[in-house]
């Protein structure tokens, strides 16, 4: 036997001898399911609320489905959870790097220029993007360059990217600090210098701004769910979060945090066991690739069929099957077989050459 396949052996029984607590338990479908619903809550959100702003000209459905907007901190919310376990399951910081680039770039450069073909081709000037600012978008960094993005919903990358940065710090400190400090810390220092404004707006930016305690409320689940420590210990960090989204954002924000901690308890407490249908199963694996390219491309579908004198409750449905179908297309045919074969590389790198 190889030393790789005593290293997988190994491997093996490790995760066989795992309790059921602990970053080796059984993975969460219910998250899943609340990331296909929050996919499709901000896609409706976007064709309801943000398309008449945008092409007010156009006939719309005349209903706003403004709570859509709130997806968004869904999906930071649940990001805080699920980088915690990625983080107690990687092997190091180029470990994580190298799962988080396989996991997030192969799409999104797909629906870049997916979305930057689509816009050119249709002729649509209020979406379209410059040649330089479309290959400062492929690294994914327009946020901190105050470049444009090349899609209006791009600006949440930036969030995450940030926030992964702060994570894998915190992570690396977890054996001299506890979690939970660097979690009050991290979301104070954020609260003082968005207010303050002592802070350069980059530096405010790395600390996540005013969205670090949706993701701080994921962590803190986590580290229940992980029974590494006890919901109620952790009762005191959730409501400096919850006091802090208020202080920044007032009702809507808080609302939006107490919301959020709810289903994540829920979830976590096998009390959403009703959602983990396979259609929103499904839908939480598309979630990504379907944010990724619903909203200029949806857009311009939109009035595509706006200008075919179809009604515009027509249009949102065709529109939105047609941007789940091209998710599904992206998902199968990119975005899940570049994570396989980027992680089946970066697995031959560490691991030893047979002797």
């Amino acid at each position: 036997m190889t030393l790789v396949e005593q290293k997988v052996d190994v491997r093996s029984d490790r995760l066989k001898q795992q309790p059921v607590s602990g970053p080796f338990r059984n993975r969460l479908k219910e998250l899943d399911a609340l990331r296909g619903i929050a996919a499709i809550s901000v896609m409706l959100f976007h064709y309801t609320s943000i398309y008449p702003d945008f092409f007010p000209e156009h006939r719309n459905i005349g209903v706003r489905f403004d709570a859509g907007g709130y997806g968004v901190f869904l999906f930071f919310g649940i990001s805080g959870f699920v980088i915690s376990r990625t983080l107690e399951n990687t092997a190091g910081i180029a470990d994580f790097t190298i799962k988080r680039v396989a996991r997030l770039f192969p799409a999104y450069w797909a629906a870049v220029l997916i979305t930057t073909l689509v816009v050119q081709w249709s002729g649509t000037e209020r979406l379209q993007a410059e040649f330089e600012t479309v290959l400062i978008n492929l690294t994914m960094l327009q946020g901190f360059f105050f470049v444009p993005s090349v899609d209006g919903v791009y600006w949440t990358l930036t969030v995450e990217l940030a926030f992964y940065i702060c994570a894998a710090l915190a992570w690396t400190a977890r054996r001299r600090v506890r979690i939970e400090y660097l979690l009050a810390g991290w979301m104070a220092v954020g609260a003082i210098a968005s207010v303050s404004e002592i802070a350069p707006y980059r530096v405010q930016m790395l600390l996540v701004n005013q969205y670090s305690p949706f993701f701080a409320i994921g962590v803190l689940t986590y580290r229940a769910w992980s029974a590494q420590r006890r919901y109620l210990d952790q009762l005191p960090y959730f409501a400096m979060a919850l006091a802090i989204l208020g202080f920044n954002g007032g009702a809507a924000f808080l609302i939006a945090g107490v919301g959020i901690q709810v289903m994540l308890w829920l979830a976590i407490n096998g009390r959403l066991s009703a959602i983990t249908h396979p259609i929103l199963l499904y839908l939480g694996a598309l979630s990504y690739p379907l944010y990724l390219i619903h909203h200029h491309a949806g857009f311009v579908l939109l009035r595509a069929i706006d200008r075919a004198q179809i009604g515009p409750f027509a249009g949102v449905i065709v529109t939105s099957a047609t941007m789940l179908g091209l998710a599904a297309l992206l998902h199968h045919g990119i975005e899940a077989p570049a994570e396989r074969a980027i992680r089946t590389w970066w697995l031959r790198r560490l691991s030893p050459q047979p002797v």
